[in-house]
């Protein structure tokens, strides 16, 4: 008897190993996991020569783990019990008390590809000496608050990888350093109020202050730019009360995590932005030419950080006839810029933004060299200082 219930446990298991299986194969692949934010393998090229080198089954492997089916259902179960055993560290992410996540620290300055990254930013530069340049670092979520991570988890150096990137950008790239600034103009308690909870971003108290930052520097090192920034009393603060935060860590988690203390705001100025035309278009192509359809706040429902302000469109043009500075801006940025890029352009006459992430249309270089830009602002996050938006050729 006892033979025969292992045989049917046996068959069981096989029979339910050949059902994914065959339901994995059978099934659509997905090309994109939502709750990750990555694209998922595909199914590998099969060919003798993939056969031979290896690759097909290397590549298999990682396809067969991608789109497995009930694959979310099985991690969404595999987190369930990590949380429920006051894991700290689960799927790349760092859970804290009062419903805090982080990413992992960054455990190592990467200095062979911050390299690569400054003398490319300085390579450009100079190909454009009638061009100021400036670098504003956004700091990020991780580096400003590593002060919450438990003594037992790796040093976070992103501040010192920060640190080196600064060291070797010529003088003709002039850095706006807002990790410092934030420190210095503001208590921990208020910093820590400028990032959402269980997300990467600054929330709309931290954009703010980044713009600050940033047009102050601006306003301090170019003689010609006047009138800013603006002030926190020239807008009105509105939040919502009745929708859910959907952050980029929590997403990893399946949305375990208690978002209900997450602040949902926006600034609206007194008397409005008064751009006379914006121009934008999406990664798909898609072109706007109403600002409320660039950036504007969802109000019902579940709301990201995209949705709370812009999205990463891959060019936003802002033109401003009455602007108190005639200058023509470039501005290339990362995703947390999304949520300041209209504050910094009412200073201007024209402003254009572009994200290299979507942006296919010609190399930065080119663009500049058609555009003859007065100012470039790039404004990265500290922990975004290597890698494919730093070519512009």
């Amino acid at each position: 008897m006892k033979t025969l219930h292992n045989t049917l446990i046996a068959i069981g298991f096989f029979t339910t190993l050949i059902a994914i299986s065959f339901l994995t194969i059978a099934m659509p692949d997905k090309k994109v996991s939502d709750i990750e934010n990555r694209f998922l393998e595909q199914f590998p090229t099969f060919s003798e020569e993939t056969i031979i080198n290896g690759e097909f089954t290397k590549k298999f492997e990682s396809y067969y783990s991608d789109q497995i089916f009930l694959r979310n259902i099985f991690i969404e179960a595999y987190t369930r019990l990590q949380l429920l055993l006051n894991k700290t560290v689960i799927s790349n992410t760092v859970v804290l008390d009062n419903d805090w996540i982080l990413s992992e620290p960054f455990a190592k300055v990467y200095t062979d590809y911050m390299d690569k990254s400054t003398g490319n930013l300085n390579t450009l530069a100079n190909q454009f000496p009638k061009t100021e340049f400036y670098f504003a670092a956004a700091p990020h979520k991780t580096n400003m608050l590593m002060d919450k991570f438990p003594n037992y988890l790796p040093e976070n150096v992103g501040v010192e990888a920060q640190q080196y990137f600064w060291s070797n950008l010529h003088k003709n790239v002039i850095p706006i350093d807002l990790h410092n600034y934030f420190l210095n103009h503001y208590s921990y308690d208020e910093r820590e109020n400028m990032y959402f909870r269980t997300d990467h971003h600054w929330n709309m108290d931290g954009a703010f202050a980044g713009y600050t930052g940033i047009m102050e520097a601006l306003a301090t090192q170019s003689n010609s730019i006047v009138n800013a920034p603006s002030t926190i009393d020239q807008y009105t603060k509105t939040c919502l009360t009745n929708n859910y935060f959907v952050g980029s860590y929590n997403r990893q988690l399946y949305l375990l995590i208690d978002a209900s203390k997450e602040v949902l705001c926006h600034y609206e100025p007194n008397s409005s932005f008064n751009f006379s035309s914006v121009y934008a278009k999406d990664g798909r192509g898609k072109e706007f030419t109403n600002f409320e359809d660039i950036y504007k706040t969802d109000t019902e429902g579940q709301v990201t950080y995209a949705g709370l302000y812009a999205g990463d469109f891959s060019v936003i043009k802002y033109n401003k006839e009455k602007a108190d500075n005639d200058k023509k801006v470039v501005i290339v940025k990362d995703s947390y810029a999304n949520a300041i890029t209209p504050f910094i352009a009412q200073h201007f006459t024209k402003t254009t933004v572009l994200d290299l992430r979507h942006y296919t249309e010609k190399t930065l270089k080119d663009f500049l060299e058609e555009e003859q830009a007065d100012i470039v602002l790039f404004i990265y996050n500290n922990s975004n200082l290597f890698g494919n938006m730093f070519q512009f050729e």
